[in-house]
């Protein structure tokens, strides 16, 4: 469906990842690494900044949604004994 829509998606998007995925990563517990989970909500933040144009909401959204996560990660994961927490 994407493909149909987006066509070019797949040819400037070298990683694709989506919520979905890291969703089913979470339930598959194949996060060992609290440094993994984050690396892929960036990688989806970076997807969408490098696929869409600079002011687009979709852009906006993915600069809001990275503060966000930045934050609330930060104060729940930073510091803590969680495998690969950052200090």
């Amino acid at each position: 469906m994407a493909y149909q829509i987006y066509p070019d998606y797949y040819e400037i998007i070298k990683q694709p990842i989506a919520m979905a995925t890291i969703r089913k990563r979470i339930t598959a517990n194949t996060y060992k690494l609290a440094t993994d989970y984050r690396e892929d909500w960036r990688l989806m933040f970076n997807n969408a900044r490098t696929y869409n144009q600079e002011g687009s909401w979709v852009y906006t959204d993915a600069d809001e949604m990275e503060k966000v996560f930045d934050e609330i990660f930060e104060r729940n994961v930073a510091g803590t004994d969680i495998p690969g927490a950052p200090p």
